[in-house]
């Protein structure tokens, strides 16, 4: 996806800083890039972690995969 300058003036939905370079648009949020892929490695290690506590792992509402 092209975002142009769709992105000017946007703050990132993790760190609520102001987004100026690199932005990464993801489940209708703006996000700086680093802040999205530090994001989905949180939420995988939580979900291992969970895992190793037998809790199912989680999922976003708005996620189109299903668990197994």
């Amino acid at each position: 996806m092209q975002l142009g300058n769709d992105f000017q003036g946007k703050k990132c939905a993790r760190c609520r800083g102001e987004i100026h370079n690199d932005p990464a648009f993801e489940d209708a949020l703006w996000y700086h890039r680093a802040c999205l892929e530090q994001g989905k490695k949180a939420l995988q290690r939580a979900n291992e972690i969970a895992a190793r506590f037998g809790f199912p792992p989680h999922y976003p509402a708005n996620s189109w995969r299903l668990p197994p």
